[in-house]
């Protein structure tokens, strides 16, 4: 009874921690380039997402974390790596594209602990973006899940799978104005302010010695972060980026009545009322 939604009983636990030893050291630098693009509230709340996964890695987080930039090259998919080192290669699958996860023989998602669809753009048209993402957010609020592999019955498992996006399309995925599931973070920097950082200032070096050895990484998580676990089962928590990205979301039409409004112009201005002469 421990698993929602599917009967009591015995199943096989086939997961396995990845074997990082935590033990303390100075991961200050690798704090500082991420606090740096991402911003220093944003980034708290990502390593507040990975303690609870790191401590408690038999329940789902109920929203989603979306990385967005114009910029490629930022570290969205070195920060992958290192969560494949921290969690595990069998427990981590990046560079996942979305369609892999909603084939009709995809079993992808089986016992993934974490998935990253990479540089995820569903499609330009309003109308299929919204069904496409509406597709996808059942993978974040879904007890369990239903895989058909391949010349095999179809399967119910649980649904474990915590989920990344990473995108450099101004709209990965369609948000609505009373969405829920979505924790967005914009980065701003530009590619000569990522150049600099990661191969000047050595930020690149540093990141890649976090994922050669995690060690300090997962200590720093599992003793220096707290949370309130409650935040990972309610609403993600809103952002001005991702009022930002409901509002590119919009349709043409939405947008043209917008500005409208806020001109007070027709159809909302004040309108002069028609006398008798003009009403025949």
């Amino acid at each position: 009874g421990q698993v929602k939604g599917l009967e009591p009983g015995k199943y096989l636990n086939i997961y396995q921690e990845s074997g990082v030893t935590s033990k303390p050291g100075d991961i200050s630098k690798f704090n500082e380039y991420y606090t740096w693009a991402l911003g220093k509230e944003n980034w708290l709340i990502v390593k507040q997402c990975l303690a609870f996964m790191l401590k408690e890695p038999g329940e789902k987080i109920q929203w989603f974390i979306i990385w967005h930039s114009k910029t490629q090259g930022v570290g969205k998919g070195l920060f992958a790596l290192v969560m494949q080192s921290l969690f595990g290669t069998r427990n981590v699958r990046i560079n996942v594209k979305f369609k892999e996860i909603t084939t009709g023989h995809s079993t992808i998602i089986e016992g993934a602990q974490i998935i990253v669809l990479n540089e995820l753009s569903l499609t330009n048209s309003k109308g299929d973006l919204k069904e496409l993402s509406n597709d996808f957010k059942s993978f974040i609020t879904e007890p369990n899940l239903i895989i058909n592999p391949k010349h095999k019955p179809q399967v119910e498992i649980p649904n474990l799978c915590n989920f990344f996006v990473f995108s450099n399309s101004d709209t990965p995925l369609f948000l609505g104005e009373s969405d829920r599931r979505a924790f967005v973070v914009n980065i701003e920097t530009t590619k000569e302010e990522v150049k600099y950082k990661l191969k000047e200032e050595g930020y690149k070096k540093v990141i890649l010695k976090v994922m050669e050895d995690p060690s300090a990484f997962k200590w720093h998580l599992e003793n220096e972060i707290e949370y309130d676990r409650e935040m990972f089962f309610e609403d993600a928590p809103m952002t001005k980026d991702k009022e930002e990205l409901i509002q590119e979301n919009r349709s043409d039409f939405e947008k043209v009545m917008d500005q409208c409004y806020e001109a007070l112009t027709f159809p909302f201005g004040n309108q002069k009322p028609l006398n008798d002469k003009e009403d025949m």
